[in-house]
């Protein structure tokens, strides 16, 4: 039998060394699963740059505790890396926001609704030329109207007013009812009997007055001109009922300004009293 030298043996071991020792890792790193990886031990720094994709994310993975404040900005908007469903539900919360970190791009149609806008944040420079009107502006023409003409609408604020004034006998003129550039008053004489009195507060073009008198008897007065100061005065005896309409007209050096005004005057419990409702265009 031959006899392998020292120096064959030692090669021999060798051989048979390296064959195990190369078997076995192969076998190691085949039989290496979740089991043999301590927990933690695969850091940041262990994970390949692009190693972890949205599909290895498990749902709801991503809570907003795992996302930095400010981590969130607009170039990491868009990246498909981290998908929807790997975002556990109100993880990105305002805080996770970086500043501009959402672009017109990143929202939805209709997004910014009135409610999302601050009260008072759009200036003019925010809206559309020509979308409202200035303040101060008016309709190029008629036919923004409606085609109705301008003289065709009420001119001035108008107003409607009404009031009630009983009078002890023999009180003197009392105002009760204000019509801007006139006034009714109210006057009862010592016989409890009231009158009905038309002041004109600034100068009156025309003054028409029609008065029904109960028995049916009807008196129509008119003027045409009022100097400012002056007044006119219904007739009255015996304290019956009277219904007196006033109707005068006022020019205020570009519009003809009108005031109509329905009176009722009677005796009633020892006193005169007065009610009367008026409209005016001034």
């Amino acid at each position: 039998m031959r006899r392998l030298s020292s120096s064959s043996a030692s090669l021999a071991i060798s051989l048979a060394a390296l064959f195990v020792a190369l078997g076995g890792t192969a076998v190691a790193v085949s039989q290496i699963g979740t089991a043999q990886i301590k927990n933690g031990a695969v850091t940041a720094g262990k994970l390949h740059s692009a190693a972890v994709t949205s599909d290895k994310i498990k749902p709801g993975a991503i809570g907003s505790k795992r996302i930095a404040n400010g981590a969130v900005t607009s170039p990491k908007l868009g990246r498909a890396a981290v998908g929807t469903n790997a975002l556990a539900g109100g993880a990105v919360t305002s805080s996770k926001l970086g500043p501009a970190a959402v672009g017109a791009s990143a929202l939805a149609g209709n997004a910014v609704t009135s409610s999302k806008v601050a009260d008072g944040s759009l200036t003019a420079g925010d809206i559309a030329p020509n979308t409202f009107l200035p303040a101060t502006g008016t309709a190029a023409d008629s036919a923004k109207l409606g085609g109705v003409a301008p003289n065709g609408y009420l001119q001035g604020t108008g107003k409607l007013r009404s009031a009630r004034l009983p009078l002890a006998p023999a009180t003197g003129a009392t105002e009760f009812l204000e019509l801007d550039f006139g006034h009714i008053a109210g006057v009862c004489d010592a016989g409890v009997s009231g009158k009905v009195r038309f002041v004109a507060d600034l100068p009156i073009d025309n003054l028409i007055v029609w008065t029904t008198n109960s028995g049916g008897t009807v008196d129509i007065q008119t003027s045409n001109a009022l100097s400012a100061g002056s007044f006119f005065e219904e007739p009255h005896t015996g304290g019956l009922p009277q219904s007196v309409t006033i109707q005068a007209a006022y020019n205020d050096g570009s519009h003809e300004q009108l005031a109509t005004a329905w009176v009722t005057n009677q005796t009633a419990g020892g006193q005169c009293v007065f009610t009367g409702q008026a409209i005016t265009t001034l």
